[in-house]
């Protein structure tokens, strides 16, 4: 026969396992666990779907050497998005990164993250030699209130092209967080391309 005790430690040993393995996942998620981030290369039709969609997000775009194309980073389905975080990879040899634009990303475009009157700070960092564009922005404050929920374009980034030749934009590294400081890491993701 089994001691009781060993069957009591050996049970509670089981059950935090599981808890480990599987709450983290599912109860410690936050309200954007659910929730997208697309590339759109024609930013100009920003009607976007308020849930996680391809709808008006164009995956591609026509361009020549010389010409200077801009990409919108597209929240999707957010609730609560205080603060996000977002690097966007890109070949150096087909791409040059051109600095955003503060505001005024594209002529009747708003920044989707200060849309209910919350101000905005944010930054990015390029290191051009890898391809990387790192942008993250918050609303500044805590108050949720500010904090926006569906889709709406979060950053515009531009593009000189160098070459004729086709070249992909990945999103990785994708994070929201809500106002209460939950975050929550992205992973329904879509990238898009140029010619």
């Amino acid at each position: 026969m089994i001691p009781y005790k060993k069957v009591v430690h050996n049970t509670c040993s089981v059950l935090i396992l599981i808890l480990i393995v599987f709450l983290p996942a599912t109860v410690l998620s936050g309200p954007n666990r659910n929730a997208g981030c697309a590339l759109d290369a024609n930013p100009e039709t920003a009607d976007y779907a308020q849930t996680v969609s391809s709808e008006n997000i164009e995956t591609s775009i026509k361009a020549r050497p010389g010409e200077i194309v801009a990409i919108a980073a597209v929240a999707q389905g957010t609730s609560d998005l205080d603060t996000y975080q977002i690097e966007v990879r890109y070949d150096p040899q087909v791409l040059e990164f051109v600095k955003t634009p503060k505001t005024n990303l594209v002529v009747g475009t708003v920044n989707f993250l200060g849309s209910k009157g919350g101000t905005c700070f944010g930054f990015e960092s390029v290191d051009p030699e890898k391809g990387t564009i790192n942008v993250s922005n918050s609303i500044a404050g805590n108050i949720g209130t500010h904090a926006p929920e569906g889709s709406g374009t979060i950053s515009v980034l531009h593009f000189r092209i160098l070459q004729n030749k086709p070249a992909k934009l990945k999103l990785e590294n994708v994070v929201f967080m809500a106002s209460d400081g939950v975050a929550d890491r992205v992973e329904r993701l879509a990238g898009a391309a140029v010619n």
